[in-house]
């Protein structure tokens, strides 16, 4: 990989932190860092995804824009703002509270819309949505969201 320009980082294999933890701690303090794009990630072990998701939507409160694509599914922790675009790979989307409460929640452009409403962690409000147009948004006011778009043909 290193004779493509790739730069290896070695850490211990007993160590405090995961390894995409690590990587993100190293491509977040680099200006030309626009937005962390995780290949994988969320599928595999239950316990590395659900981590994977948790490190990906701190990063995401620290202002880091954030994307997991793995096979079938695309998640994105929001804090404010996402636009989204229903393609033939993902036309259904999922609103997730990473938050206990997300508040302010607003969507345009799906089946189901939302406007200006608490979504719960501790209830499943949001899940299985559809596009209803070829383009799609959602606004939060404060807390984390995770959208997870995926294929309504699995």
């Amino acid at each position: 990989m290193q004779e493509v320009g790739a730069q290896i980082l070695q850490h211990p294999r007993d160590k405090d932190e995961t390894d995409l933890e690590l990587a993100f701690a190293h491509v977040a303090t680099r200006p030309d860092v626009t937005e962390i794009v995780v290949v994988g990630g969320i599928d595999g072990r239950f316990d590395h995804a659900l981590t994977n998701v948790n490190v990906g939507c701190r990063y995401a409160v620290e202002g880091h824009p954030v994307s997991f694509v793995d096979g079938g599914y695309r998640l994105r922790p929001v804090t404010r703002y996402l636009s989204l675009v229903r393609t033939s790979r993902f036309d259904t989307v999922s609103l997730i509270p990473h938050s206990d409460v997300v508040e302010g929640v607003t969507t345009r452009g799906l089946v189901f819309p939302l406007a200006d409403e608490p979504l719960f962690r501790s209830r499943g409000r949001g899940v299985s949505n559809r596009f209803a147009s070829a383009r799609a948004s959602v606004r939060v006011r404060t807390g984390v969201l995770v959208v997870l778009e995926t294929s309504s043909v699995s």
